[in-house]
């Protein structure tokens, strides 16, 4: 008889350990729940030139000193490992965010659709003086309020628009966060894992050299990570309240 009770509690602690090890698996996948909302709200990026550079969005045709994106929405979570595709999904937990598979979708970019989960546009910079720039930097500034899981990411493009990312390399040196935390963004439809991303928190991007009436093209992105483990339902209703970015650079003397 004892030995059928040892038996019996062997194997109820086996499942309970099992049950908390799923648990503990299952919590590294952070999403809020439907009905909860990352807010967005109020965000302002804004550049200024230093010496003759001028800076220039998606259109690439008005470059001026100062641009701004007049960004005011509400997104919700999304994922992605390369720019180029972006998935969204609801969580199964509300306390852990554990994600829930069946629920992922999948969102292409840029486009309507995809307007309440990433805000995707261009940071360039074009030089419009006399000499050459060196030692150019993009410098970022998050005033105010800012999210754990926020992300921000400048990806070097094409003069065509062609990225050079590619699958799982998505914010190599240019993804930003408040905390360096490594995740694993979603890179298929079928909820598959892209190579493991940890987020910079030096908020500056070295620009190569620029020669006269040369530019440097820069995809801009800004989202919230459903990936992070802190995006879930506790810590719902942040906000990037205003991101400033500098750009500077040194005219080389004749």
């Amino acid at each position: 008889m004892k030995t059928t009770s040892r038996k019996r509690l062997l194997i109820s602690s086996v499942a309970m350990l099992l049950v908390a090890m799923l648990a503990l698996g299952t919590a590294t996948f952070a999403w809020f729940t439907q009905d909860t909302r990352s807010y967005a709200d109020k965000i302002n990026v804004r550049t200024s030139k230093v010496s003759s550079l001028v800076l220039s969005k998606s259109d690439r045709t008005n470059w001026q000193s100062h641009i701004e994106y007049d960004v005011d929405r509400i997104m919700f979570p999304a994922s992605s490992s390369n720019g180029s595709k972006w998935f969204y999904a609801n969580a199964s937990d509300a306390l852990s965010g554990a994600v829930d598979n069946a629920s992922i979708k999948d969102a292409q970019a840029p486009g309507t659709t995809t307007a309440d989960y990433v805000f995707i546009n261009e940071l360039n910079i074009k030089n419009a003086g006399a000499v050459k720039v060196t030692d150019v930097k993009i410098k970022f500034n998050l005033q105010g309020e800012n999210s754990d899981y926020a992300r921000v990411a400048l990806v070097p493009i094409g003069v065509d628009g062609s990225a050079t990312t590619t699958d799982g390399t998505f914010g190599t040196g240019t993804v930003y966060g408040k905390k360096a935390t490594p995740y694993q963004p979603i890179s298929s439809l079928a909820g598959d894992l892209g190579a493991s991303i940890t987020p910079s928190t030096t908020y500056e991007v070295s620009v190569p050299d620029l020669d006269v009436d040369k530019a440097a093209y820069y995809a801009l992105y800004v989202w919230f990570e459903g990936q992070d483990v802190d995006c879930k339902d506790a810590n719902s209703g942040q906000k990037i309240p205003n991101l400033v970015f500098d750009v500077e650079g040194t005219p080389v003397e004749e």
